[in-house]
């Protein structure tokens, strides 16, 4: 921990000796293709991905009515493709009335259901699914990675950088602290945690 403490102080003072890695040269041909697919190419990907991952979760769902219920995995795809394009639960609706044939989404769910859908069992089972299917592509080849930590609100009306200079004064906003771990040449997230909402110091 002391020599931890000790890169850290380094890093933060801009001292630490650091190597910057040589500049690679771009492929413009390649850069623009993959640009230009990006949109249709990642809406795929959660389409295919969620697919293979639902097939051990295709239950039969009721709601508290004991009507049928939505599909796990169209939840699953709505809340993907939101995370995607960062837009809000009501106009991810209007978004999702364009896209959704292309996710292979059947029923178009409110946006009450898509604001709770972290609650679901279902959806987050296959979520966890979808995302060690992610690294089977690359588990074998990606040996260098890159850990980052950040912390973000438990509520919407506060984040980290407006909120810190409260919370470290002693004063009770709540925040979580994530923590990840990405392959440095795939840039592909290999594993994370979520700690406990903590407040003041311990943040």
């Amino acid at each position: 921990m002391d020599d931890f403490a000790e890169v850290l102080s380094s890093v933060r003072s801009r001292t630490y000796p650091y190597k910057a890695r040589p500049k690679q040269k771009r492929n413009w041909t390649l850069y623009d293709e993959a640009q230009e697919h990006e949109y249709p190419d990642v809406l795929g990907l959660i389409r295919d991905v969620v697919n293979e991952a639902a097939n051990s979760y295709r239950l039969v769902r009721h709601d508290a009515t004991g009507k049928s219920g939505y599909s796990a995995d169209d939840i699953a795809k709505m809340l993907l493709a939101q995370q995607y394009e960062g837009r809000s639960d009501r106009v991810t609706m209007g978004y999702l009335s364009l896209v959704g044939r292309y996710l292979g989404i059947r029923d178009y769910i409110s946006y009450k259901t898509l604001e709770n859908a972290y609650s679901d069992y279902d959806v987050m089972a296959i979520l966890n699914d979808a995302f060690f299917i992610t690294q089977q592509p690359v588990i074998m080849v990606e040996h260098e990675f890159g850990i980052d930590g950040t912390c973000f609100s438990t509520t919407i009306k506060a984040n980290w950088e407006s909120a810190k200079d409260q919370i470290l004064g002693g004063k009770g906003k709540q925040f979580e602290k994530a923590v990840l771990a990405a392959g440095t040449t795939f840039k592909i997230i290999s594993s994370f945690a979520v700690t406990q909402p903590q407040t003041n110091h311990h943040i």
